[in-house]
């Protein structure tokens, strides 16, 4: 596994493996990434690995975390078409504090997860470097949602 092949935020872990279809250059099944999430906290331990993040999903996180660094917006969320997986983020207070929140659940017959950690702006900071570096090694396919 290669350095531009992880994110990290608090106990969030996310490690991109793959595409799902790396002979598919289209927007549809060309962006689908196999990943590992790993989330910890105190008292819980969650892991999920599949495909279940898109390329233009990350890319759409991206903006949002610059917007959101800008000050042009208060939050910034990354959700899934997958609903098994989001990250939030939004600013508490004027002092740089932010509060972050996780939902990563390997079975959503019968499971539910959310983790939800203060952190401060270098986290989020880190967080659109490493998303930056990843899209930089994982290509969007085709043309962008609409």
């Amino acid at each position: 596994m290669s350095d531009d092949a992880i994110l990290q935020l608090g106990g969030l872990l996310i490690s991109i493996m793959g595409y799902q279809y790396p002979s598919n250059d289209d927007l549809w099944d060309g962006n689908w990434r196999v990943v590992r999430a790993e989330l910890a906290a105190p008292r819980c331990r969650v892991e999920r690995v599949g495909p279940f993040v898109r390329t233009t999903e990350l890319a759409g996180f991206a903006e949002d975390q610059s917007s959101f660094s800008r000050l042009e917006t208060e939050s910034a969320k990354l959700d899934c078409l997958e609903a098994s997986f989001s990250i939030s983020g939004a600013r508490e207070g004027s002092l740089g504090v932010m509060r972050f929140g996780v939902s990563l659940t390997p079975n959503i017959a019968n499971q539910t997860h959310h983790v939800s950690f203060v952190g401060d702006i270098s986290e989020r900071t880190t967080l659109l470097e490493d998303i930056k570096r990843v899209n930089r090694h994982y290509r969007v396919w085709g043309e962008r949602d609409a």
